[in-house]
């Protein structure tokens, strides 16, 4: 499957800016930081990649007009439902394996 992610660390990001979005809750470049482990720096360089490809969108937020925060575009959605639909029959597999041994 060709993934839509350049590294590893995008791939953390955009599960990171989904779940934020499920949630209903909003993350930022520090939040992503916090969560992934990764310099702020690496973060920001990742998520302006994203954002020119069409995977995140940014918006100021309401509440602190520095801060921007991070949200999932269609794309990205897109990009996880493939990846999950990918997955499952090998997360099924193997879930049977472990209950059948």
């Amino acid at each position: 499957m060709q993934s839509a992610f350049e590294n590893d660390v995008q791939w953390e990001i955009a599960l990171f800016v989904i779940e934020s979005s499920l949630l209903g809750k909003s993350i930022d470049v520090s939040g992503l930081a916090h969560v992934t482990g990764r310099a702020r720096n690496t973060i920001a360089v990742q998520v302006g990649t994203m954002e020119k490809e069409g995977l995140l969108n940014s918006l100021t937020d309401n509440k602190d007009q520095r801060r921007k925060v991070f949200l999932p575009t269609e794309n990205l959605w897109s990009e996880f439902d493939s990846f999950v639909k990918a997955v499952t029959p090998d997360i099924a597999r193997a879930s049977y394996k472990l209950q059948v041994t």
